[in-house]
């Protein structure tokens, strides 16, 4: 019988194992000359080999598997085996957006074969012209990729929305994955209406250096496999590997760049200090009016200022330019690389050091990686990826409200003040005493030196990302295993020290984060393909997820001792504890049917068992259907058709649910009562055993089209996306002991259309040029909030007249507040003390840009490449607390008019004469207060917005001019990054400048001013 088997099972293999075969040629450039050190890496194996001096390589390989030949400086090629034999490759000078499609759970797929929209992003620009997120690197560049850039500083967190919300409460952002491996990219904090600081997220960890490429699952169909965590699409990111090659490959890259501030500050400089024609007439009197500029003209004469010291009554210039400074960022990075056909590594070190605009703002990061794989017996392939990042951060900036926010006390500071002042005797913004310079008569507006100098917060970060995988290849089946872990801790500090204006026992909080993720998988596939044209390509797969995370707090009010900066030297002591844990158990398999690869039939499917449901309904089964037909394949197409394709899909994800939200949550009191343990409810929210996850529902129809020889290439699709059972968190009465209660009936959707154009108007020997364009219109409703819910408020705004809304019939997070009332010809009605009129509560605007674009130029000759990205959002409204302020306090230039003529509202009264009510200067900063506290429109702008994001001008040294050196590549690069606002409606203040990074969008107020960098790079290989 043993016998029998084995042999049985020798004859299957011979039958169905397609044979490996050599491929072989010359990879030259444009010019015809050989280029060496080009990788070629076949997706399928995951095997790979180098050309060497004479451009020429060889490579194992079978029919229907794919080569990627790729180069730094040139666009990578993509080609699918059909013939085992001779292959040349040409490769063009530049970057393009790669064709290498990774799918779901980092399976290689045919492209042919996806029934949905799939755009990958080769890493090559995003490493030239860096950010030091890598999330705001994709601004501008993926069709339905909406990216928010907070001014938050270096750091700081980075916003991703793909095709709009999908819910109203939880995160909408996607899943961000690593190799296969799911990484966490929570938000650690962020600003609110009180202030606070942005606190990073796990993007912020990641090192451009080492990424390869990103794909984009945007829909669900492409997301399906990922199960409930896919709900807002997945960002898949693919890390560099080493490559079969003589000796040990070196790359060394060095970027420097500058930060310039963009402060679009346009405040008037014309009047000064004071309250109507008075001028400040001692210490006191300058002291309590240090942020009103409702003064006279600005004349020169000798005037007493809040310090007590006399100085002249005139503008001061470049107040903004003196406090901030230029920045820079410095990025270094080394990877050796090695192997052979069996075995390959990569070992890489980066380190990345920025100093902020803002003085003593800084962020570091150290990241170490290293990869290891090949085949270790025959057929059984082994890969080791592991990731360590050292990440420090000093004084973050703080945002919006003013304690401790150094761009409000400049952004209030009247023009005749200069901002060299507030340093004091010290230089560091403190009295002869050592505490705190006060700058005017509200304590809360912080000396922006003393904010700077004495206020100190720092965070570090530890963090280990790695995976294994074990792949057993037995002609047409496959096994595979793979375990990864994403592990961090994360210790923050944050003092506000003694001596403070507004706290002068001052105070300090010690936090530390713990988190962990494990996700375990196990596949069994196989793929082949018949003689009758049929083929299948099927995996059946089980996931294990385990997620916990840890916050430990310790804090203390008064120092007892000044300068003793510790939570034992306070009076006031506290500390708190937190622990969230969860498991997911998962099955998921997917099924792909073809016929003479031109007709496609994909069918996917995932279960999720969650430990946050209750046990008898703690399942969800999501599934997923595709079809995708090449037409080209098929039909005789006229000659300018290269080719064609168009698909449609159906899917079915879900949303998660978090942790204890079924039953009352406890901790013990400390003190106890009568010598006996004493358990506190935690819960602010009423528990509700009967919840279950979110079900989203999509459809999405595109085709893919390229003409004259993939000159002209049109990728369009359009997709409908419903979600239903949405769990929303409602504010409730206090009186019910709680303060939330969970709406389990929420609905929402999202409809829209994206589009790519690629175009190659021109290409001969010495030049190239190719455009991308890409636009995206999402159509966002919020359909249900639950039985007698039309309306939730989720933020508002530190003036208290701006507020953000999720409404029914309404995109989400709609910002409301009061508008004047208006006659029917659109006439501002005023009362008859000459004020507007306090309109109604109304819609204002979305607070959420609904379109996206992007355009990309590259321009190849000889060795020279130059490309530009063009980023352009519409459709947006933002509320501005600065804008709102610089009206109260007689800063911006709308208070200009009627200074000292007198001012008269542009309107009628109430029974339709023209208004006639002058407010002289004595009272003009009552009707501004006015409009401050009663008039949110006035105060609304569109946030359509164009940018100029990014220029990159490269030099691909030729092998010539290398010569006999050991240097086997070489390239210098010239870049820059946000380096014009081409348009923008809104005043003072960029439009990207909002604070947080929840649901809540559409407020702006004093954040750090956004950063135009100019750097240059090089890279050089060995």
């Amino acid at each position: 019988m043993k016998t029998v088997m084995l042999t049985s099972l020798a004859l299957l293999t011979i039958f169905t194992t397609d044979l490996l075969a050599q491929i072989n040629g010359t990879v030259t450039d444009e010019g015809g000359f050989p280029l060496f050190g080009v990788n070629i890496y076949d997706t399928t194996t995951r095997k790979g080999t180098v050309t060497d001096e004479s451009g020429v390589y060889a490579i194992d390989a079978e029919v229907g598997t794919t080569l990627e030949f790729s180069m730094v400086g040139f666009t990578t090629y993509t080609v699918k085996i059909k013939t085992i034999g001779k292959l040349n490759v040409t490769l063009w000078v530049g970057v393009d957006l790669g064709e290498i499609v990774v799918a779901a759970l980092g399976i290689n797929k045919d492209k042919d074969a996806l029934a949905y929209s799939h755009n990958e992003v080769n890493a090559e620009p995003l490493t030239l012209a860096r950010e030091n997120n890598l999330g705001d690197a994709l601004a501008g560049l993926v069709p339905g990729v909406n990216v928010s850039n907070i001014g938050s500083g270096p750091g700081g967190s980075t916003r991703i929305i793909i095709r709009g919300y999908h819910s109203v409460s939880r995160d909408n952002q996607p899943l961000f994955v690593i190799d296969g491996i799911p990484i966490d990219n929570r938000t650690l904090g962020s600003a609110t209406l009180w202030g606070g600081q942005d606190w990073g997220d796990g993007l912020s960890s990641l090192n451009p250096d080492d990424i390869d490429k990103i794909s984009i699952l945007k829909g669900n169909a492409a997301a399906a496999l990922y199960g409930s965590r896919a709900s807002n699409g997945v960002v898949m990111i693919t890390t560099k590997r080493g490559v079969a090659r003589k000796g040990i490959g070196v790359e060394l890259s060095s970027n420097f760049t500058i930060d310039q501030p963009l402060t679009r500050y346009d405040f008037q400089q014309e009047y000064g200090q004071g309250w109507g024609p008075w001028k400040p007439g001692s210490k006191d009197d300058a002291f309590g009016s240090n942020w009103f500029n409702w003064g006279p003209r600005l004349d020169g004469e000798p005037t007493v200022q809040f310090d007590g010291v006399v100085r002249p009554y005139s503008a001061v210039k470049d107040n903004f330019k003196k406090f901030y400074q230029n920045g820079k960022t410095i990025s270094n990075s080394v990877a050796l690389t090695g192997g052979n056909e069996q075995l390959n590594w990569r070992f890489g070190f980066s380190h990345l050091d920025n100093d902020f605009i803002v003085p003593n703002t800084t962020f570091n990061r150290k990241t170490f990686t290293l990869s290891v794989g090949g085949e270790v017996l025959k057929n059984l392939t082994a890969e080791v990826t592991a990731r360590y990042l050292l990440e420090e951060s000093n004084n973050r900036p703080r945002l919006s409200d003013s304690p401790g926010n150094p761009n409000y006390a400049i952004g209030v500071l009247p023009p005749n003040v200069p901002v060299e002042a507030l340093k004091g005797p010290n230089g560091d913004g403190s009295k002869a005493d050592g505490t705190e310079l006060g700058m005017n008569g509200n304590p809360y507006i912080t000396n922006p030196y003393w904010a700077t100098s004495h206020f100190k917060t720092t965070d570090n970060m530890n963090r280990v990302i790695g995976s294994a995988r074990l792949r057993y290849d037995l002609g047409w089946i496959y096994l595979q295993g793979r375990i990864g872990t994403d592990h961090y801790n994360s210790r923050r500090s944050d003092i506000t020290p003694a001596g403070t204006a507004y706290n002068p026992d001052g105070g300090i909080v010690d936090q530390t984060f713990v988190a962990t993720e494990t996700n375990a998988d196990l596949m069994l596939g196989s793929r082949h393909d018949f003689r009758n044209g049929f083929g299948y390509d099927v995996m059946l797969g089980v996931n294990r997820m385990d997620n916990s995370f840890e916050n430990i707090g310790l804090g203390g009010n008064k120092f007892n001792i000044k300068d003793l900066q510790t939570v034992q030297n306070t009076a006031n002591q506290f500390n708190w504890y937190g622990l969230w844990k969860k498991r997911v158990n998962s099955a998921y398999g997917s099924a792909t049917l073809h016929y003479n690869r031109w007709a496609y039939l994909t069918i996917t499917g995932r279960n999720d068992w969650f430990s946050t449901l209750p046990t008898n309904a703690n399942n969800h089964f999501y599934p997923s259907v595709g079809l995708s037909f090449i037409f080209s394949e098929l039909f005789e197409m006229p000659e300018f058709i290269s080719y064609g394709k168009v698909y449609s899909s159906w899917a079915e994800v879900s949303g998660d649910i978090d942790p204890y939200a079924l039953d009352l949550t406890y901790q013990l009191s400390g003190q106890g009562f009568q010598g006996q343990p004493l358990g506190v409810i935690t819960n602010g929210i009423i528990p509700d055993r009967a919840l279950a996850p979110s079900t989203s529902r999509e459809i999405e129809i595109g085709t893919d089209l390229k003409f004259f020889h993939n000159r002209l290439g049109l990728e369009m699709n359009v997709y409908k996306r419903h979600t239903v059972k949405d769990i929303i968190i409602s504010t409730i009465s206090t009186a019910a002991g709680y303060d939330a209660a969970y709406t389990k009936n929420g609905e929402i959707d999202n409809k829209g259309i994206e589009g790519l154009l690629n175009i190659t108007p021109w290409q001969s020997r010495d030049w190239s040029w190719s455009i991308s364009l890409n636009a995206a219109k999402n159509w966002n409703e919020v359909v249900n909030l639950g039985e007698g819910v039309d309306n939730i408020q989720v933020d508002a705004s530190r003036t208290f007249t701006a507020f953000l809304h999720h409404e029914v019939g309404q995109p989400a997070s709609v910002i409301k507040g009061f508008e004047y009332v208006r006659d029917n010809a659109g006439n501002i009605v005023f009362g008859a003390d000459g004020m507007p009129l306090k309109g109604d509560y109304v819609i204002l605007g979305n607070g959420v840009h609904d379109f996206t674009g992007g355009m990309t130029n590259t321009i190849n000759w000889r060795q020279l490449s130059l490309s530009f990205l063009i980023d352009i959002k519409t459709g947006g409204k933002i509320f501005s607390g600065t804008n709102a302020y610089a009206h109260l306090f007689g800063q911006h230039k709308n208070t200009l008019e009627g200074r000292e003529t007198g001012f008269v509202g542009k309107g009628v009264t109430e029974t339709g004469e023209p208004n006639t009510v002058v407010f002289t200067q004595e009272n003009l900063l009552s009707y501004y207060s006015f409009l401050f506290n009663n008039i949110t429109e006035e105060f609304v702008y569109d946030a359509s917005f164009a940018k100029l994001r990014q220029v990159i001008l490269t030099l691909n040294f030729p092998k010539k001019w290398l010569g006999k050196t050991p240097i086997a590549g070489m390239s210098a690069s010239a870049v820059g990054r946000n380096l014009l606002l081409l348009w923008s409606k809104v005043p003072n203040v960029d439009p990207e400048s909002t604070y947080n990074n929840t649901n809540a969008q559409g407020l702006e107020m004093f954040g750090a001013p956004q950063t135009r960098s100019f750097g240059v790079n090089l890279n050089v290989k060995f």
